[in-house]
């Protein structure tokens, strides 16, 4: 996992809470308190598309606090922290850990990452979180930023935070496979600065007539022409990327 290890140090330095960003006083994850804490906002970031947990700043005044463990780097070990997420977690996620020093004192930044695709779970009890809990990064009624149980208004944020992380998948599997096949034997690859909605249209109305006139083309030097031409054939327009369309004839049998 990549981590941005200058913004880490901003938030050490420039401690801000949001939320994507959780400020913890010290805590000791072997203890059962700790255990949870840790385990149930790394989780809840999780669920909000990634974020960082700060341990060993004081949330209200967002200042360094005193009493750090002896071993900060031993208690926090990569291992420790993973091990423990990976034991709650219902769908396994990787996590990073960083130490930012200041005044001597090394601070531990938990870092979760993005691309959640499905709500991570519980999937054992912990503390008074029963399994199969998900858990979420709220505003409570006052304003506060905290990680509780999702409730019916977080499920629409949720999905769409899943979703968006889905076709992101997409667009990468598309792009990862069109970049080996040689687009000049399917169709036209066009590059288009964005345009209101009427103009898009004509354009790609314009490319179908292309792409029709393309395949035309083909079928006059080969025998594709008597093949389909009884059948009939469409053209389709795909967006594949921002500002990127790509065209190629498509070819439908009438069974009927």
């Amino acid at each position: 996992m990549e981590v941005d290890l200058d913004y880490v140090h901003r938030l050490v330095d420039n401690p801000i809470e949001s939320l994507n960003v959780e400020l913890k006083s010290w805590i000791n994850p072997a203890e059962p308190e700790g255990e949870t804490k840790l385990v149930a906002t790394a989780i809840s970031l999780r669920n909000k598309n990634g974020g960082y947990l700060v341990i060993g700043l004081d949330d209200k005044t967002r200042q360094p606090l005193g009493d750090a463990p002896p071993d900060v780097r031993a208690l926090f070990h990569d291992d420790v922290v993973q091990g423990l997420v990976s034991r709650f977690a219902s769908e396994s996620f990787e996590v990073a850990v960083s130490f930012v020093s200041r005044a001597g004192v090394d601070y531990p930044v938990i870092a979760v990452p993005t691309g959640v695709r499905s709500p991570v779970a519980l999937k054992r009890k912990l503390a008074g979180w029963a399994a199969g809990t998900v858990l979420f990064r709220t505003l409570s009624a006052n304003g506060v930023v905290s990680t509780a149980a999702a409730q019916p208004a977080d499920w629409r944020e949720i999905m769409e935070i899943c979703l968006d992380n889905r076709e992101a998948d997409i667009a990468r599997f598309v792009r990862r496979h069109l970049s080996d096949i040689d687009l000049s034997k399917l169709g036209f690859l066009v590059q288009a600065k964005p345009q209101p909605s009427e103009l898009l249209t004509q354009e790609v109305e314009a490319l179908c007539i292309r792409s029709r006139d393309f395949f035309l083309d083909r079928c006059s030097t080969s025998s594709l022409s008597q093949q389909y031409a009884p059948l009939g054939a469409f053209e389709v327009a795909m967006q594949t990327a921002p500002h990127w369309r790509i065209m190629w004839p498509i070819t439908t049998c009438a069974t009927g």
